[in-house]
Order: structure tokens, then C-alpha cells, then sequence
């Protein structure tokens, strides 16, 4: 027996064999239990290993374990202990890497050894790891000599050296000095320079591929196959023969490549070396098979790397390549943390890369496909290497993310770019103009304003006025009286006619008799909307103050809390306060003085003359320059009279506004027009209806109004608001006229509205699009026929109309020439609502009309026949909700920020969503590196957000950088707007909105898809050690259940309710047991030429992924067969493969991936087609309903269990609205799982309408037997053990049945459609909806038999949710929470219908709508092609990590993420916690449980609002779509809540749920910190980087006598002044500075 000196101990013979003997009763003992041990403890390991070979058992070697297996018979069992006898290694065995290696082979390579070195003494190797795995080790107990490590190596004749160790101490001149030299390995060395340097009397052997090979090899250059490299030449050891062979043991032919097969005796042995015998006999070795490679000289297997990872159940997936581990991953972890979870089974000697990645592409052969690997994140990592050794780590860390970039086939389809061509309209010979008859002057009742209020002044008629508080009437005798009164007041306060009075006044009724009395008086009224804010800078204080110092002679009229903050804005001596000129307020003389001077002698009302300015309103005004629109009595009357005999309107009417009275509609279409007519006027402020859109309804219904107006936007409220599940107790057959305009009109909001409206009595024909602006006194164009049944939710643009009487309009091109109908230019109109021009502003008269005396309207259209229809913009205005903007106002703000370069910014209109109007700006920022940046460039662009909103109120959507050189200019330097909304509308934004956040989600369908997929892993393939009848139990702890094998034919109830009860057996088996349910045609796979589905076997996988995630502890695999194979199904129970479902088709195996739809393939038309829709009464049914009706004009059978007579209210008027787009819509009684009552509904709809059904729609699902009512509230009674036989039968019944009968349907009648509505419930499964996946896991699998066998025509769209209505409706909002995280995208109806619309369109027969494929739990199954990200986590300013990373990153794209620091979990550098760093930077969304009462208030106001389920307590308002209208809706729905006065300017500020309840709760800075903090930014402000003094030094002298300075009255302006006099007395400085007139009223 032999001595042990090893790692620093010295054992001698009796001690070894004390510790072989031991090792040797354990393993006796513990027959069925292996025994294991570390591989730290390497000595000891050598010991159990002979006791282990000693008795014919194995011995196996894992990572860093070592394992001891008995042998199955003790043939060995009475040999000597000590292994005296030879032949005790060849009793056993040994597996390494995966690989068996027979103790006969190792015995061989011990026993050459012997015979070429003859007697050795001591054998010298390294203590490691490495050195005990390649077993040569075994030398020394065979030979009988002493084995040594460390200091005493010096004195062994025998050294065991890895090759590349061997080959470095060549190379440092540290061979050692010994009788022969042993090393092992397959390194590419040359031979030759190593056997220089040795010493000649040394023996040196080389082992190839030990211990898997017995081989000794010589390595040189050589030629083989082509290629000239440094390659090993083999020669087998005594007693063994080599051969070159391929996968099936096959012999090679000569110069060709195969697996180097070992015969030793009558054993064969498939080694991992891939060899090659040439020509000239030599044998040569390639390298290591495919699936083994090398590292310090240990063998390891790339399918065993990968099991370990597998087991460890950080990762989904794994490719393992000499060098790199490549990764998936549903969980979040980092490579450190995968690394160390290797490092625990193999050692630190392990020496990978290790690199997650979205997705692990498969070849065609079904193979990792590493190339496709190395390409994706090569450059990126090489990048991140370079710059994490140059960064500081404390500072910086580099990590790489990857992004989605596939191209959705819908994506030109959701963005709302469609433009009208001229070839897609008739071209006529026809001039474009059309001219109304004149209007019929003798019908004119007033000769003026004046006299019209006169007439009033014993009117009985009322005024209704209505606000938040409630109502008050006033009759047109009141209104006078009190205007009388108010007159005098003004009279009385120096007002005399020509004055210009500024209206601030926000209530009607005080804004009606400030009216009544200026006109009465001759003062002409200048309406401005009353501000948020007085107190700050702004557009709209600026705008105030521009147009005060513009007047010649002026007051601003004010409401009494109004006029208290005028203060710095107006003059006080111009202010006058409503309450002090009627008497309301101030001393009482002056009340006494007011009521007499009504009555003074002499005193009479103004008398206007037609073509003189009555009214002056304000348009929003280009910067420093507000245009005045001059509006004569003349223009009013000829506006009004012009629409009362076009309508032939009459005192009967009741007008019913809205619309704020500042607005020309409000003025004079609604208030003057009711006053000519003597009509009763309902007169609403606006935020009654914003805050509650269908209260406009209610009201309409309530005070029987005729007449009403809105712009687009109020239609779209209405229809977001209204609930079609409620019943509402409208009468709305008295409305007469509705007029839409003040904004582009959108076809898709007034027909819902006309639908809404038509189910309470409204008619049909009510609603008229209409044009106007404030220079036409409002509406002169009328489109009067627009209808459901001629008009189409997708109509890209909405006719305006014809001219009324006495107006006319025409079309021409930029020159001013008159085009031809049909074709497209700008709209100019003339006419006696047409203004004679702008106040005081002649260059906008010379550019807004013609030389023959037509406006230029700015707008663009065409003419066919006698309509006109409006297609965009020219004029550089932007109209939001109703109300115009100068796109220079923004474009100014823009300019002010000191990041932007100005000048280069460019402000234009642009069609958002739906058609509704939004904002484009498009600026150059300072600095470029910004673009390097999206994090820098969201900053950037939120920044200037912010900044339009704080300056102007409006919500600015779409902000796009650009760099100064792109600018888009004509040769003079003119902004070319129009190319600016070409690219946008072309989608060349789109990437860089994306980077910035506005275009977040990208709208796609993903599809699954089975590819080939090459089992892998270690196979040591288990056995069975317990069968019962259903249930086999092998030795490796897994399971294999027969159940739905054998039951699959089980009709469905009884195989259901057996199901169940095998799921509480899994539940009882031992945790981390991995169950296999083998099914039989229980899938269609894609290209197998499946022909059978077995409907129980379909619904299998849904069950099982829900099973598994209310089980999380047990391990659930289907594998899915073509024939019942054992054998296939003991291979996957081998395996570590995560996958939850593959299948097997003619012995080839095939797994699932998602992809994203990218192709368009054939489209299936649906238009005016008749559907039979089964569950057409529930809220989805509603909504596809309406949507088939509208958009496919398809006829409609719907069908429901309940009879008819017993249908709602509201159900039958719904059923009649949806005829109102003239299709045929029949609904009746039939059970749709009854095939013969179906057929018999169909008969009958044929009979009725003509039309045979060619498309069925199954709508249908349920929750529990119940419905979905209350399901929800408790989800634990629907859990696999929990749930009731009820719930579970009438949940699949629900869908399995209505679909096996729909489909049968189809497949009878040629050529038809068959749609089913699932959920991705059925293909991931969801706990405690086990029944509910099941069904529709059927279903899915149903229409793709169905497709794929051609019986028929069959769609399945797997929805992840319709928000808010539906199944979804009454889900919690956690649940809700959870689906997200979990990979599930809730879509709201309008983006679902579009996801219908592009299955349909683009033959999208198995869609899923809705998969979050940006999250790991789907990533790692969807493969798309992505694009590898640098993310720079930096913790100070960034600015080092910016510029090294631009000098080495390149092309790579790159995301900079500030944070406060670089947070680990351990001492260790690389431990970095990114999932913490992530979750800062993005926002953590807050659990319920962290949130304040009020934070909850709060958040659950936004929801409603937005109409989001899902808002963070640092979200912005305005970043999830809020928009100003949605401004005063939440401000109401605050106020209401928390029972305190906010404003607009609130939000504005304070614009997320922490800052509002802080602000609401008073939680703000104290004033003393307030200030502190503005001191210390006011010291940064003042710092200088430059040395101002030597800049000034060097400054050249002026040279001329003059200087011009202007900002001289600013703060720094007045010290640069003093120091310009100081310096240069002699010199002539003028001074540009604002016009402040100082004028003199009344009796001054």
C-alpha cells in the first residue's frame, strides 16, 4: 500500500487503509443511499473512491461532488481491502462529465504505465480540483507509490502536469526535474519547444482526452481537411485499438471527420474526441466532440453545465459553448449570482462568461444555434468588458438589456397616418366655389344691438343659468334692468362709447349683463378667458398684458375676485370690479349714484352703425403681437339671420350652451342668436359638463332643449363616459339641431354619439358637422346630411358643408388660384359674418385676405359637388378643444429654455389618435450628447413638457429632438412646417418617441409555433422502481401519470372529475417531484400533418400551467405523443428540460416559441357578410357587435338563451341601434351548444333577411355556474382543490361545447368563418382558474384542428384582457397588478377591435393579443430578433462615463440610468443588485399596503379619470395622457373627495398623486427650508466656470460712437448700463425698451 503526503498532510499505508476500510462499510450499509462527498476534501475522496472501485460499485463525479454507488452484486466483495490484488479498478466504474468510464479502461491506462515506467517511487500532482477529476491520480495507488503535493513534490521521478501548465513552465524555464514527465489535456501545444527545454534523460508521455480517452498524442503543425494549425497525432496504449466512427458506430471513410471510438477487448467506447485518419494513416484529433470541452485540463460536459444550471431553478434555459454560458430566465438574476451558484457545484476553476439573453434561438435541426448568440451580444460584450475595467465600480456599473425589435404587422396600422390623396378623389372640370343665395334682409327684425336688448326689456322668457352649486333663472326683463343698472356703473366709472372693455369675468350671468351694458353704452367688449394664474409669467398673463397695452382706451372688467389679483398686471386706475359698478359692492353713495344714473335725463342706449367694431375677440396671438378679430353688429346679424332661415328656426326652440361665453359660439351663435329668436337659454358653465360629460344628456333630457353645439371633443366624453350595462332615463326627442364644430370633427365619436343619443328617442338626422372661426362670427358652413347609414367610423375626414345665405367659399392653391373640385387646397370664404379685418394690424390683413376680399381661412379641403370637406391646416394655429393657438406662443416658451438652442425649435398641428388634434415640437438641443442618451433625452424632453404646460396650459404630446445641421429650412430660412408633419405622419419620429416615451407600447399579435427542439442533458435514463395502474414512479424521484392516456376517450365530465382527483395525488407527493402526463393528440403541431385532436387531451396544457402556478413546489410536464412510447417518455424524465409542453411526432421532438406577427398573409373579409354571435348580450358581445355593424356592415344573428319578450329595456334598444348602420340585425332564443336549435335560428334568419350565415362568432364564457358575479370575490373557491363539480363543468361546457357545435357548423357550410374568442389563460394558465384555461386551452387547439385540416376556416384570438368590461370587468384591481407583472397586457376596447381587425386582415388564425413580450416570463419563449443595449448605471454627475463610453461604444445604442448608488449585495465587486437599481430608477409601483388613506383616495380618482387600472404615486398626470380637458375633471372629482379649493394650475405643478396629496394635506416645505433651498440654488446660479474679468480684458473696443443695448430695465440689464456709462462717457447709448403708455380716463 502507498504513503499520502497531500495539501499539507502526511497519511502512511495503515492510516489509508483505516479510511478505505471505513468507506468501504458506509457504502455497505447504505445500499440505497448513495454516499457523497465534497471534492474540497480531496483526500478523503480518494479513499471512498477505492473503497467504492474496490467493490465494483461507481463512482460518480459531479461538479464538486463526489458520489459512491454500490455495485448491483458484490462479486468483488471478498477481495483484499488494500486492492493488493490487480484488477480491483476494472471491477467498477467511473462517470465523469456525464460520461461512463468502465474501471477496465482506467485499469488499461494505469497498467501501460506501469509497463513503460517500470517501478516508480513517488508520483508528484497538483492538489485540485482539476487533478482529482482527471483520475490520474489512481496512478499511484496502482503503482504502489507514494503520491505527493507541495514542498515535497521536488523529490517525486514521476510529475502529472496539465499540458498548459506544463507548457507555461517551458515557457518560464520551470520544467520540472524529474525521471518522466505525465500530462493530459487537449490543448493546441506544440510539442517540440516544450521537449527542448526538458530534460533528455526525462520520460515525457501525453494522455489525449483522459480519462474518457486512452490515447497518447504527440502535438505539431499539420495540414488537415485544408487547415494548417497546430493538431494532436494519436496513438492508442497497449492492449486498446482507435478508431474513427460516426453518431451510429459506423466506420468513417478516410479524410473524413467522425467520433474517436476506443475498443478495448469486447467493450466499445464512444469518446468526446473528434478525430480524422488521413491518407497517410495517421491518426489525427481534431478537438472535442460537439457537447464536451476542456478548461485547466478537466473534461466537462456542455449538456451536464447546463442540467446543473437547470436544477439550480435560476434560469429557464441555458447554451453552453467552450467559452460562454448563454441564458434565459423568467425570474430576475444576475450573472454574478448564476456564476455563483456554479461555482457551489464545480469550483472556482470554472472559467466562463456568462451572459443572460432574451431568447436561446434554435437552428432548423433544432439545435442551440450559438452563432446567432455570438452575433447578438458579441459587440456588446466585449464593449461592457472594456469599459467596466476603465470605470470606477463604486461609481459605475455596465450591465446589457435587450430590445424588442421586431416589426409588428400592425404598427402602419395603428398609427392614424392615413392621408387623402388627390387621385383618390374625382377631379372635375367644375371650378371649386360655391355661393349661397343672399340672405333675406327684410326679415331682419332689429336695426341694432341695442334695439334688440331693448326689445327685451318686458320679456318674461327666462335664461336658466347653471353651475356646480345649482341653478338661477333670469328673465330677459331682469337681465335688462340689472344691465341698465350696470351701465350707469360704468358710466359712472368713466366707460364711455369706444372704450374697449376687457372682459375677466367667469360667471354667465354676471358676463350677460356686463354684455347687455357695454353694448348699451357703445363699449366695445374684448372677451379673454379668465386665467389659472395671475401670479406667474406665463402666455396667457403676457397675452393680458399685450393686448391692454395695445388699446388705445381701455378697462378690464372683472369679477370681484378676479379684480383683486389684477394687481402688477393692469394699471389699478384701468381696473374696474363687476360688484362696484352695479352697486353690489363699495359705499353706499356710490350704490345710490348707480340706480339713479339709469334713469339720468338725456342718457340714451348706443346706436351702432353696421360696419362698426361692437365686439373684439382675441385670438390666441402669435407672441408679442395678439390678434384682434373685429366683429361688427352687421357680421352678427348676417351670421344669425343666415342660420335661422336655413333651419327655419322659431321662438319655439330651447337652446341649450355650454361653451364658454368668451368663445364667438358662445357670444353670438348661441346667446344672441336665443335673444333675436326670444328663445329660453340654458346657459351651463363649462366644468359642469367636463366634470361629468353625460350631464349635458341629463340636462338636454331635463329642459327639453332643441338646440345645442359642441366641439369634437365633447362627443368623445360623452361616448367615453357612457356606460352601455346602465339604463339611463333619457328623453332626448325634443333635440332639433346639434352643431358640431370649433375643431377638426372625427367620424368615429359622432356616430357613437348619434348611436348613444338615438337609443333615447334622438333622430337620426339631428347631428351637423359645421365651420367657423371667430373671424366669420362662428359657424357659416353647415353640413346637414350626416347620417349612420352614409357615413363610416373609419372615414378618415367629416364634411363641413355648404355655405349658408348670403356666404360663399372656394378653393385654391398657395398662389391664390382657383382649383377644380376634387382637388385639395386652402379654404378662403366671404360673406356678412366674414370680419372686416384685425385690430390695429395691417400686416395680418394684407396676409389673411385677398385682393377681392376672401379669408383666408388657413384650413385645407376639397369640393365635390356642393360640399366641402376639411383636411387639415395651413395657417400656423393649433386648435385644441374648441380653442385656437399660435404655434409661435410655444414655440417661444420652447426657445426660453436655456438647454435649447433658439430659433431652431418648429411647433405644428398634427393628427393624434382617433384624429384628434395634437402637438408637435420639434427642437436642437445644446448640447448632442443628449441623443446619446434615452434617460437624458426623456429628462430633456419632460423638462420642456413641463415648461409649455406651466407657460400656456397646453399638454404638448409629441416633443422630438434634432440636430441643428437637420433643421428643416427653405433657402431663406423659413420653417417648413408642412415636411415637419409629413415625417411625422411617414412615422420618422417614431424611434426617437419611443426613446422618449411616448410611443410606450407597441401595438403587435404574437402567434405560438412549434419548431424542432434537440432533447438535451445528461440521459441517464431512470427506472421504473413502483408501476400501480396509473401512477409510475421512477428512481430519479419523478413520476409519470398514465391517467389522461388511459381516460382520454372518458367522456368529459367523468374524465374532469377523475383529473381533479389525480391533481390533489400530485399534491401530495414530495415537493420538487417532476410529474409527467403523457397525452395522445392533445395538440396540433405546426407542419406534423396531424389529422386527430382529442378533445380531452386539448384542454391538458391551460390545466397544467394553472396547476403549476398554484403549485409551484411540484414540477408539471405534458408530453404530448403521436404513439404511447415508454421510451420517450423515460428520456424527458432524464431530463432537466423546463419546458412545460412538448410533443412528439414520429420520434422527432418539437417544443413551442412565440413570435411577433410580421408578415401579412391572406385576408379573410368579413364585410357584409352575416355572423351568428353566440354571447352577443355581454359587454365584449356589445362592443364587437357594434363594431361589426359599423365597420364590416354585417348583418347580425344574435343568439342567447333568453326569450325575447324577457329581453331589457336597454337590451332591445341596443338591438335596434345596431340596425341604425343598415344591416339586418335579428336576435333570437336558441341554446348555441344545441346544434339542432341553431340550425333552426338559421333557417329562420334566412327566411327574414335572404341572407345565409357565412360567419360564426363564439363570444361565449363563463365563470363558475354562477357567472362571473361574485366569482371574484372569493378566488379561493375556485382553486384545483377548492373548486365545486358545478363551477367546474359549467366553465368548460361554456366554451367546449358552443365551440364543438359552431364548428361542426362551419365545417357544413362551405366557405365559411368560424371565430372564437379565448383567453392566453389557455396557453399560460392562471391560478385559480384552472377550469377556465382548460376550456380554453380546448378551444385554441379546436380551431387550429380545425384550420389545419381544412375543415374549415377557424380563428381563435387569445385576448390577455379587455379592461373594464367583459370577464375582466369586476377584477380586482391587485389581480389586475399581478396579470401585468406576470405578462399580461390589459388593452382597452378600441385597441382590442383593432387587434380583431388585424387578425382578420392579416390571417392571424391562432393570435394572442395582448402578450407582454418585454417581460422575462415571455421573452424567454418569443423569438424575435432583438438589439443588444449598454446600460450605464452611473452614481455621480455622468459626465466621465459618458465620454469614455462614446469613445468605445460605437454604433452600440445606449441607456444612461442615474442612481444614488451603486448597490451590492455582498463585499463582492460584481454582486451587484440591479433588480433594486432598476426598480429605483423606473419607479417602484407602491403596494396597497404602503399607500395613505388619501394616497388611495387619490389614486383611485386618477384611475377613473384616465381610465387607467394601474397608477404609481410619481407617475405624472400628463405622461399617462391626461390632457387639459381631463384637468378640470380631476380637479372637480378632487374637490368633491377632499373637500378643499384646488385649480388647474395644481396639477400643472404638483403633477403627480404625492405631490397632490402632499399639497392637499399641507405637507410642504416649511418657508424657512423653502428659502434655505433657493439660497443654495441661487449660489450655484451665481458661480461663474470662466474667469469674467481677463474675458472682459481681452474684449476688442467698440470702435463706433453709438451703442445699442437692449433688456437695459432688466437686473443684470441696469448694472451693465451703469458699467457702459462709467466706461464710456463720450459714447452714444440708446436703449430699446417695452412701450408702457400712461393715459387719462374719465374726468382726469
Amino acid at each position: 500500500m502507498i504513503e499520502l503526503t497531500y495539501g499539507g498532510e502526511h497519511l502512511d499505508k495503515t492510516q489509508i487503509q483505516e479510511k478505505i476500510d471505513a468507506y468501504a462499510d458506509d457504502i455497505k450499509k447504505k445500499q440505497e443511499k448513495p454516499v457523497s462527498l465534497s471534492l474540497d476534501d480531496r483526500l478523503e475522496c480518494m479513499a471512498a473512491a477505492v473503497a467504492a472501485l474496490q467493490q465494483g460499485g461507481r463512482v460518480t463525479i459531479l461538479g464538486n461532488t463526489v458520489t459512491l454507488e454500490p455495485a448491483d452484486s458484490m462479486a468483488l466483495a471478498g477481495q483484499g481491502a488494500s486492492g493488493e490484488e490487480q484488477g480491483w479498478i476494472a471491477s467498477g466504474s467511473v462517470r465523469i462529465s456525464g460520461q461512463e468510464v468502465p474501471g477496465k479502461a482506467l485499469e488499461q491506462w494505469c497498467r501501460f504505465h506501469q509497463q513503460v515506467l517500470g517501478e516508480v517511487k513517488a508520483i508528484s500532482m497538483e492538489d485540485s480540483m482539476e487533478s482529482f477529476c482527471s483520475m490520474t491520480w489512481m496512478l499511484a495507488f496502482y503503482l504502489k507509490a507514494e503520491l505527493v503535493t507541495g514542498s515535497q513534490a521536488e523529490d517525486a521521478d514521476v510529475v502529472i502536469l496539465p499540458l498548459a501548465e506544463a507548457a507555461k513552465a517551458a515557457d518560464s524555464g520551470k520544467l520540472p526535474a524529474c525521471r518522466a514527465l505525465l500530462t493530459i489535456g487537449c490543448d493546441s501545444v506544440a510539442f517540440d519547444p516544450i521537449k527542448a527545454k526538458l530534460d533528455p534523460a526525462c520520460r515525457w508521455i501525453h494522455s489525449y482526452g483522459f480519462p474518457m480517452a486512452l490515447c497518447i498524442s504527440y502535438g505539431r503543425e499539420m495540414t488537415v481537411r485544408g487547415r494548417t494549425a497546430v493538431y494532436h497525432e494519436l496513438k492508442p496504449v497497449s492492449g486498446t485499438s482507435l478508431a474513427v466512427v460516426n453518431e451510429a458506430g459506423a466506420a468513417r471513410p478516410v479524410d473524413v471527420s467522425g467520433r474517436l471510438e476506443l475498443k478495448l477487448g469486447e467493450k466499445t467506447i464512444l469518446t468526446p474526441v473528434q478525430a480524422v485518419l488521413q491518407s497517410d494513416g495517421k491518426l489525427v484529433a481534431e478537438g472535442l466532440a460537439e457537447g464536451s470541452l476542456e478548461q485547466k485540463g478537466r473534461l466537462l460536459s456542455q449538456a451536464e453545465i447546463r442540467d446543473t444550471l437547470l436544477q439550480t431553478g435560476m434560469i429557464q434555459d441555458a447554451c453552453v459553448t467552450v467559452d460562454k454560458i448563454y441564458y434565459t430566465q423568467k425570474e430576475q438574476y444576475s450573472s454574478f449570482e448564476i456564476c455563483k451558484a456554479l461555482k457551489r457545484v464545480y469550483g472556482e476553476a470554472m472559467d466562463f462568461a456568462v451572459l443572460e439573453v432574451p431568447y436561446l434561438p434554435k437552428t432548423p435541426d433544432g439545435r442551440m444555434d450559438e452563432h446567432a448568440l455570438a452575433e447578438l451580444t458579441a459587440e456588446a460584450a466585449a464593449c461592457r468588458d472594456s469599459l467596466q475595467k476603465e470605470t470606477d465600480p463604486e461609481k459605475c456599473w455596465i450591465d446589457i438589456e435587450y430590445r424588442d425589435v421586431a416589426a409588428s404587422v400592425l404598427e402602419d396600422e395603428t398609427r392614424d397616418t392615413v392621408k387623402l390623396r388627390e387621385q383618390e378623389l374625382t377631379v372635375t372640370d367644375e371650378d371649386a366655389v360655391l355661393e349661397a343665395e343672399p340672405i333675406d334682409m327684410s326679415q331682419r327684425k332689429y336695426e341694432g344691438l341695442s334695439q334688440m336688448i331693448q326689445a327685451r326689456k318686458d320679456s318674461t322668457q327666462e335664461i336658466i343659468y347653471i353651475t356646480e352649486n345649482g341653478e338661477t333663472i333670469q328673465t330677459y326683463g331682469e337681465l335688462y334692468q340689472e344691465s341698465l343698472r350696470m351701465a350707469a356703473g360704468l358710466r359712472e366709472k368713466g366707460v364711455k362709447s369706444g372704450d374697449v372693455l376687457v372682459f375677466q369675468i367667469p360667471d354667465n350671468r354676471e358676463y350677460l349683463i356686463s354684455f347687455w351694458a357695454c353694448i348699451m353704452l357703445g363699449a366695445v367688449v374684448a372677451p379673454l378667458g379668465v386665467l389659472d394664474d395671475y401670479g406667474g409669467r406665463n402666455i396667457n398673463t403676457e397675452k393680458l398684458k399685450n393686448i391692454c397695452e395695445m388699446l388705445d382706451s381701455y378697462y378690464v372688467l372683472a369679477s370681484d375676485e378676479v379684480g383683486k389679483k389684477l394687481g402688477g398686471l393692469v394699471p389699478e386706475q384701468n381696473v374696474i370690479c363687476f360688484g362696484q359698478a352695479v352697486g353690489s359692492s363699495g359705499t353706499a353713495e356710490q350704490a345710490d349714484a348707480a340706480k339713479s344714473g339709469a334713469s339720468e335725463e338725456g342718457w340714451k342706449p348706443y346706436e351702432w352703425q353696421d360696419d362698426e367694431t361692437c365686439l373684439l375677440i382675441f385670438t390666441s396671438g402669435s407672441t408679442g403681437t395678439p390678434k384682434g378679430v373685429r366683429l361688427s353688429q352687421g357680421n352678427i346679424f348676417a351670421r344669425t339671420m343666415a342660420e335661422i332661415q336655413r333651419y327655419q328656426l322659431d321662438e319655439t326652440e330651447v337652446d341649450l350652451n355650454w361653451m364658454t361665453l368668451t368663445h364667438a359660439a358662445g357670444i353670438i351663435w348661441s346667446h344672441t342668436r336665443d335673444v333675436y329668436l326670444e328663445l329660453k337659454q340654458i346657459q351651463v358653465m363649462s366644468e359642469v359638463v367636463l366634470h361629468a360629460p353625460l350631464r349635458l344628456l341629463d340636462l338636454m333630457d331635463r329642459y327639453r332643449a332643441s338646440i345645442t353645439w359642441g366641439p369634437n371633443f365633447a362627443f368623445t366624453l360623452i361616448r367615453d363616459n357612457y356606460d352601455p350595462q346602465k339604463t339611463y332615463d333619457w328623453d332626448l326627442s325634443c333635440v332639433r339641431h346639434i352643431f358640431s364644430g370649433g375643431e377638426a370633427n372625427v367620424s368615429r365619436d359622432l356616430r357613437e354619439f348619434l348611436r348613444i343619443g338615438m337609443r333615447y328617442g334622438m333622430q337620426g338626422d339631428v347631428l351637423a358637422p359645421s365651420f367657423g372661426m371667430a373671424e366669420t362670427s362662428s359657424a357659416f358652413i353647415y353640413y346637414d346630411d350626416f347620417r349612420l347609414d352614409n357615413t363610416a367610423d373609419e372615414d378618415r375626414f367629416v364634411p363641413i358643408g355648404s355655405p349658408s345665405a348670403g356666404h360663399a367659399a372656394r378653393i385654391t392653391d398657395e398662389d391664390g388660384n382657383i382649383l377644380k373640385k376634387g382637388q385639395i387646397g386652402r379654404i378662403e370664404c366671404r360673406g356678412g359674418a366674414v370680419t372686416c379685418g384685425y385690430y390695429k394690424n395691417e400686416k395680418a390683413n394684407e396676409e389673411s385676405f385677398t385682393a377681392d376680399g376672401f379669408l383666408i381661412t388657413g384650413d385645407m379641403g376639397y369640393m365635390e359637388g356642393g360640399i366641402v370637406t376639411l383636411t387639415g391646416r395651413e395657417k400656423e394655429i393649433i386648435i385644441i378643444n374648441g380653442l385656437n393657438y399660435y404655434v409661435q406662443d410655444i414655440e417661444s416658451v420652447v426657445n426660453e429654455i436655456d438647454e435649447i438652442i433658439p430659433s431652431f425649435t418648429t411647433a405644428v398641428s398634427v393628427a393624434g389618435s382617433g384624429g384628434t388634434e395634437e402637438i408637435l415640437v420639434v427642437f436642437s438641443p445644446e448640447d448632442d450628447r443628449v441623443f446619446d442618451s434615452e434617460e437624458a433625452l426623456r429628462a430633456l424632453t419632460g423638462r420642456i413638457r413641463k415648461r409649455i404646460l406651466e407657460q400656456s396650459g397646453l399638454y404638448a404630446k409629441f416633443i422630438v429632438p434634432e440636430r441643428k445641421d437637420q433643421s428643416i429650412r427653405t433657402e431663406i430660412g423659413k420653417k417648413q412646417r408642412s415636411k415637419y408633419r409629413k415625417h411625422f405622419e411617414e412615422g420618422l419620429y417614431d424611434e426617437v418617441l419611443c426613446k422618449t416615451g411616448v410611443l410606450k407600447d407597441k401595438t403587435y399579435l404574437s402567434q405560438q409555433r412549434w419548431i424542432p427542439v434537440k432533447l438535451q442533458g445528461c440521459r441517464q435514463i431512470p427506472s421504473v422502481v413502483r408501476n400501480s395502474t396509473m401512477l409510475v414512479h421512477l428512481d430519479n424521484g419523478s413520476v409519470i401519470d398514465r391517467y389522461v392516456l388511459e381516460h382520454q376517450t372518458d367522456e368529459t365530465e367523468a374524465f374532469i372529475m377523475g383529473l381533479y382527483q389525480r391533481c390533489r395525488s400530485w399534491a401530495g407527493l414530495p415537493e420538487g417531484t417532476k410529474i409527467l402526463i403523457p397525452t395522445l393528440h392533445g395538440v396540433l403541431v405546426d407542419g406534423a400533418d396531424d389529422e386527430e385532436l382529442s378533445v380531452n387531451g386539448a384542454m391538458i396544457s391551460g390545466f397544467l400551467q394553472s396547476f403549476q402556478q398554484e403549485y409551484p413546489d411540484r414540477f408539471c410536464r405534458q408530453i404530448d405523443l403521436d404513439e404511447d412510447r415508454e421510451d420517450l417518455l423515460l428520456q424527458e424524465a432524464a431530463s432537466c428540460c423546463r419546458d412545460a409542453l412538448v410533443a412528439y411526432r414520429k420520434g422527432r421532438r418539437y417544443g413551442i416559441e412565440y413570435y411577433t406577427v410580421t408578415e401579412r398573409l391572406e385576408q379573410t373579409d368579413i364585410k357584409g357578410k352575416s355572423v351568428l354571435v353566440v354571447g352577443a348580450m355581454g359587454g365584449i358581445g356589445q362592443i364587437i357587435c357594434r363594431h361589426l355593424a359599423d365597420k364590416y356592415h354585417a348583418s347580425l344573428l344574435l343568439v342567447g338563451r333568453t326569450p325575447e319578450e324577457d329581453l331589457t329595456e336597454q337590451q332591445k334598444q341596443w338591438i335596434g341601434s345596431l340596425s341604425e348602420s343598415g344591416t339586418s340585425v335579428r336576435y333570437h332564443r336558441a341554446d348555441a351548444s344545441c346544434e339542432s336549435q341553431l340550425l333552426d335560428v338559421m333557417d329562420l334568419f334566412g327566411q327574414e333577411t335572404g341572407q345565409p350565415v357565412e360567419v360564426f362568432l363564439n363570444l361565449a364564457g363563463a365563470l363558475g355556474h354562477g357567472g362571473k358575479d361574485g366569482f371574484w370575490d372569493h378566488p379561493e373557491r375556485h382553486t384545483i382543490a377548492e373548486e365545486s363539480k358545478e363551477d367546474r363543468m359549467a366553465t368548460i361546457d361554456s366554451k367546449r361545447k358552443t365551440s364543438l357545435v359552431l364548428g361542426k357548423l362551419a365545417e357544413q357550410q362551405k366557405n365559411s368563418t368560424v371565430i372564437f374568442f379565448g383567453s392566453v389563460n389557455g396557453i399560460l394558465g392562471g391560478a385559480g382558474l384552472a377550469s377556465y384555461s382548460a376550456a380554453n386551452s380546448f378551444q385554441d387547439q379546436y380551431a387550429r384542428y380545425l384550420q389545419q385540416t381544412g375543415r374549415a376556416n377557424a380563428f381563435c384570438i387569445n385576448w390577455s384582457g379587455w379592461y373594464g368590461t367583459g370577464l375582466s370587468r369586476d377584477i380586482p384591481e391587485q389581480m389586475i397588478s399581478l396579470s401585468q407583472r406576470s405578462g399580461f397586457r390589459f388593452a382597452d376596447p378600441e385597441e382590442n377591435l383593432g387587434y380583431f381587425d388585424g387578425v382578420l386582415e392579416y390571417g392571424i388564425y391562432n393570435a394572442i393579443a395582448g402578450l407582454d413580450r418585454e417581460n422575462r416570463r415571455n421573452r424567454c419563449m418569443t423569438n424575435d430578433p432583438y438589439q443588444a443595449v449598454l446600460a450605464v448605471y452611473y452614481a455621480d454627475d455622468g459626465r466621465n462615463e459618458r465620454q469614455l463610453v462614446s469613445s468605445i461604444a460605437g454604433s452600440l445604442p445606449v441607456r444612461y440610468l442615474q442612481v444614488e448608488e451603486i448597490l451590492r449585495n455582498s463585499d463582492e465587486a460584481e454582486d451587484v443588485n440591479l433588480h433594486q437599481m432598476r426598480s429605483r430608477i423606473v419607479g417602484v409601483q407602491e403596494e396597497q399596503e404602503q399607500l395613505t388613506d388619501s394616497q388611495k383616495q387619490m389614486i383611485e380618482i386618477w384611475k377613473s379619470v384616465l381610465h387607467l387600472n394601474c397608477i404609481g404615486l410619481d407617475d405624472d398626470f400628463f405622461g399617462l395622457g391626461g390632457n387639459s380637458l381631463l384637468i378640470t375633471r380631476l380637479v372637480y372629482e378632487i374637490e368633491h373627495a377632499f373637500d378643499k379649493k384646488i385649480n388647474m394650475q395644481d396639477i400643472l405643478v404638483k403633477g403627480t398623486v404625492r405631490q397632490l396629496v402632499d399639497s392637499i394635506e399641507g405637507t410642504v416645505p416649511e418657508e424657512e427650508e423653502i428659502i434655505a433651498q433657493n439660497l443654495k440654488v441661487f449660489e450655484k446660479d451665481i458661480q461663474l466656470d470662466f474667469d469674467i474679468d481677463a474675458m472682459l480684458a481681452e474684449a476688442a473696443e467698440p470702435e463706433t460712437d453709438t451703442i445699442l443695448m437692449t433688456g437695459a430695465t432688466s437686473f443684470i440689464g441696469a448694472f451693465v448700463l451703469n458699467e457702459l456709462v462709467q466706461k464710456y462717457p463720450d459714447r452714444k447709448i440708446i436703449c430699446f425698451m417695452r412701450k408702457t403708455p400712461t393715459r387719462m380716463h374719465g374726468n382726469a
